[in-house]
């Protein structure tokens, strides 16, 4: 039932995660990662050397608000999931040796840069927590190289795997490795910076003396709304990109064969070096260092960078292409995380790593081809119309909104096709295929959805018909509807849903939809099958194959008269009662097949009062005398401007009392619209009549 023409919009904004880190090498070994989809449901818990980050109900993150302590470690306070707190294992590396992380697979649209921090513990790691002190210095860094980001370009290229050198000057002890990948997908403005932080707990060994610059930073503290790389429009083609937080010290430098630099900002600059890179090393030394790599020497001293204020980037300045890009973002992700979960390459990714992966993969055919089906689907196709006219409205200033109605309107249009052609009358075309959701096993369009979609067709309708008569207040109702199923929609057909007024009475108003399709193209060679597009007979079911009139009358079997006389029965009688041929229809005007004939009816109502079809139509626009007469709407326009509280009173009952009795029919429409509802209530009559058996 349409029990409101007002729609209420509301969107929440849901983005998912999908990246985190599966596995640590160091020169010790190989450590497994937090693993968020099976870690917590194990007991006892496994020792990780990483510690937690949320799962389940957050998608391993993201963190995009960079004021929460979440943002250090990737945790979610508002869930309860502190990924601040320490892990149970420490993980072993020697100073100046590589560690690599394994991530899990990353969406190509996750376009941004990896960075690595490292702080030192004061004492057991397993039991220290940062909080908010600043304890974090930067060791390893790389953003946009060559056209290719690290986030993605890179880390597919490798293997899902991104590695950096410890600083061999590093002191001994124990250290959190914060690893990061950041995504800027959405980052144009803020929020919308996505971040995946892991914290790795390592042992490091050696004979080195440095803690680290003087000067560091704090999680939360070190990003804000406003650093640069933060906020960042990736989608505009630049070839730099201001990678967030300080410069890279205390680092590894290699003179030859270093590209690095690339990776950062111009406008960070470097004097003491003749090369002004910004990045470490380790965009040089991936998986295994490069042959060509010089002897790393250790770099002391204050620092050497200075962050120049970069603009803030703002998007597009069109609305329809922020819009766009709004929505673009998460539903590719969506999309992605739903083919992550069933065809993952890891299995520690997969939401189900016990279901076998063709089970999973079948799953998936089979969701996607029942796409159509999917919940809250039926309702967008229903409201579309809704939505798009509410958007258009929303669009249209407020002066013009006058003319903006008025464009919609059927001014001086003839509800009924006129019989010289010029006006089709009131029809609306919805254009619809019989999907696979839709059919049943026969390969047929199922009879129960042929409801399911004639529910948009008579929304856009009544859209199309009527949108000041819902402007003023007034809604619609469905009263009841039938089908008269004729032949069958193969599967996968293209069909049109042709929705007409057939009539209407003093309460209920008609609407006739018609389920047709257009009948393939033939060669020319060929010889068209010729049809009336009027009128094509139909043999009755009554009829026989030979019609017995072409054989001589012969006496029948003798028939008992009322008079107790035996009278033989004449067959030439007969045959003139058998051979009577109804005449039906089975293509439209224009020569489409109609496979199904609906008829709906409607009332229109104002509040709980009913408002008469001829007075609801005539105030939409319609003429109800002569095509292109708009003095229909030229009476209703000026009871509009009377106020809205004076058209409510109108059509509540004052129409009763107005003088000027506007929506009267015109004797020709009249004489058409009788003969159309003495047609249309033999169907509802005839219904009626059958409660009694």
């Amino acid at each position: 039932m349409l029990a409101t023409f007002s729609l209420l919009l509301a969107t929440a904004a849901s983005v998912l995660g999908h990246g985190y880190v599966s596995e640590v090498t160091t020169s010790a070994g190989k450590y497994t990662g937090y693993l968020p989809y099976q870690d917590p449901y194990t007991n006892p818990a496994p020792a990780r050397v990483i510690r937690k980050i949320p799962g389940k109900y957050r998608r391993n993150g993201p963190v995009e608000d960079v004021s929460l302590i979440d943002v250090q470690c990737n945790g979610w306070s508002a869930g309860g999931v502190v990924g601040s707190a320490p892990a149970a294992a420490v993980a072993t590396a020697a100073a100046g040796t590589t560690i690599s992380f394994k991530w899990t697979e990353w969406p190509d649209s996750h376009v941004g840069p990896v960075i690595t921090y490292m702080a030192r513990a004061p004492s057991d790691i397993t039991k220290w927590n940062p909080g908010t002190s600043a304890v974090w210095f930067k060791v390893a860094e790389q953003g946009l190289v060559n056209g290719k980001w690290a986030a993605t370009d890179i880390l597919k290229a490798n293997n899902w795997v991104y590695s950096f050198k410890i600083p061999a000057s590093l002191a001994p002890g124990q250290y959190i490795v914060r690893h990061e990948l950041i995504a800027l997908h959405a980052a144009y403005s803020y929020p919308g910076v996505q971040i995946y932080p892991s914290c790795l707990q390592i042992s490091v060994t050696g004979s080195g003396t440095s803690t680290g610059p003087s000067s560091k930073v704090s999680f939360p503290g070190a990003y804000t709304p406003s650093t640069p790389g933060i906020v960042y429009d990736a989608y505009k083609g630049s070839a730099t990109y201001p990678i967030p937080g300080p410069a890279v010290r205390n680092r590894e430098v290699s003179t030859a064969n270093d590209r690095s630099w690339l990776g950062r900002s111009p406008f960070q600059k470097s004097p003491g070096f003749a090369s002004a890179r910004g990045h470490a090393l380790f965009s040089d030394v991936m998986t295994k260092p490069p042959k060509l790599l010089r002897e790393p020497q250790q770099v002391y001293g204050e620092p050497w960078s200075e962050n120049v204020d970069f603009p803030s980037l703002s998007p597009n300045t069109l609305p329809g292409m922020q819009l766009l890009e709004a929505l673009s973002a998460p539903l590719t992700q969506a999309s992605q995380w739903l083919t992550s979960l069933f065809s993952p390459e890891d299995a520690s990714q997969s939401l189900f790593p016990f279901v076998p992966r063709p089970v999973k993969l079948a799953v998936l055919l089979v969701l996607v081809l029942n796409a159509r089906s999917w919940p809250g689907v039926w309702h967008f196709r229903v409201f579309k119309s809704v939505i798009n006219y509410r958007l258009n409205e929303l669009f249209t200033k407020r002066k013009d909104s006058y003319r903006f109605i008025a464009s919609l309107s059927p001014i001086g249009r003839s509800v009924f096709p006129t019989a010289d052609g010029t006006d089709p009358g009131a029809i609306s075309v919805l254009k619809s295929w019989a999907a696979l959701d839709d059919c049943d096993f026969n390969g047929h369009l199922s009879n129960s959805c042929y409801a399911k979609n004639l529910d948009p067709a008579r929304m856009q309708a009544w859209v199309e018909w009527c949108p000041s008569l819902f402007q003023d207040g007034a809604w619609v109702a469905l009263g009841g509807a039938h089908y008269h199923y004729i032949r069958e929609i193969p599967m996968n057909a293209s069909y049109e849903i042709r929705v007409s007024i057939g009539g209407w009475d003093e309460k209920w108003i008609y609407l006739v939809a018609k389920f047709v399709t257009r009948p393939k193209r033939k060669s020319k060679s060929s010889t068209p099958n010729a049809h009336s597009a009027t009128a094509t007979s139909i043999p009755s079911i009554t009829t026989p194959s030979t019609p017995l009139g072409t054989e001589p009358s012969t006496p029948g079997e003798p028939v008992l008269s009322s008079s107790g006389k035996v009278t033989p029965l004449d067959a030439s009688r007969v045959d003139t009662k058998l051979t009577s041929k109804p005449v039906l229809r089975t293509h439209d005007d224009d020569g489409a097949l109609i496979h199904c004939v609906a008829v709906s009816t409607y009332c229109c109502k104002h509040g709980r009062v009913t408002v008469p079809p001829k007075i609801a139509l005539a105030i939409s626009g319609f003429s109800l005398t002569e095509v292109g007469d708009s003095s229909n709407w030229e009476h209703a326009t000026r009871l509009r401007e009377r106020g809205s509280a004076r058209m409510t009173e109108f059509l509540r009952g004052g129409w009763k009392t107005e003088e000027n009795k506007f929506w009267e029919l015109g004797p020709e429409v009249e004489a058409d619209r009788a003969r159309r509802i003495a047609d249309l209530k033999k169907l509802t009559e005839g219904l009626d009549g059958l409660r009694a058996y």
